[in-house]
């Protein structure tokens, strides 16, 4: 759901234009009408929005599930991408499952998760991807609350989660551009280790790992996220203007050019 990054969006906005959407199921867009759940529908619902804004290259991020459905595309649309970055990213296995992912992996269990909803199970469920509790507010606990009974909403997340498949990791390696991954040093859903696995698979990755911070990073150290990502992506244009400069350099026969 896009209201998870409002926070971070308030670090990146006056730098950059970020495109925030509720993926299908998620958020206010509701459940898909054919109830198609695939990462591939997802793929390609992505693609059509950047041709329908009239984006050419932009830089993917997601996290969590999102995480995984951006380098799903990152390694499939290549071409409408700059680089790519991950925030506790699904692609190793969870370590510890949310309750109410639980849930939906039963068929008592998804009669549950589709028709029964309190604040509580919201708090409790949001004290699982929090390092500190006190970040846990009435209204953050009543944004949650009120998103998931969003009319379909929790069938959706029953049907989204019966048809996950297993990640197919071998697409990682086909990710060539730059990859920044930001973890939570506490995450307890994907450990922070599994942002040095995705490293092995993309040797070009840059690892930031944010200390006092779990799973819902962004929510949690929206400040030091933004710092992070304005890093990159700064010192990412910065050399892409060195290596647009290169050519002409190289083609002077009175220029030498070495290291540095």
């Amino acid at each position: 759901s896009l209201h998870t990054w409002d926070p971070l969006v308030e670090e990146l906005q006056s730098q950059y234009r970020v495109i925030r959407l509720d993926l299908p199921g998620f958020g206010l867009t509701g459940p898909h009408p054919e109830g198609n759940y695939s990462i591939e529908n997802y793929e390609r619902l992505i693609s059509d929005l950047t041709d329908h804004l009239g984006l050419d290259r932009v830089w993917m991020g997601g996290h969590s599930w999102g995480g995984m459905l951006a380098w799903y595309y990152v390694a499939h649309y290549q071409d409408k991408v700059e680089g790519l970055i991950l925030m506790g990213t699904d692609g190793f296995g969870m370590k510890r499952i949310p309750l109410r992912l639980k849930l939906a992996r039963s068929a008592p269990g998804r009669w549950v998760a589709s028709h029964v909803m309190s604040r509580r199970m919201v708090r409790q469920g949001l004290k699982e991807v929090v390092y500190l509790d006190a970040l846990i507010s009435r209204e953050m606990v009543d944004r949650y609350y009120h998103i998931a009974l969003r009319r379909g909403n929790r069938q959706a997340l029953v049907n989204f989660m019966s048809r996950r498949k297993p990640p197919e990791r071998t697409l990682l390696r086909q990710i060539v551009g730059p990859v920044l991954i930001v973890w939570g040093r506490h995450d307890r859903v994907y450990p922070a280790e599994q942002a040095f696995m995705f490293q092995e698979y993309m040797s070009q990755a840059r690892v930031v790992i944010m200390e006092e911070c779990a799973h819902l990073l962004m929510e949690e150290s929206p400040g030091a996220c933004g710092r992070a990502i304005r890093a990159f992506l700064n010192d990412m244009k910065s050399r892409n203007k060195r290596i647009d400069r290169l050519p002409a350099v190289l083609n002077n026969p009175k220029v030498s050019v070495g290291e540095g």
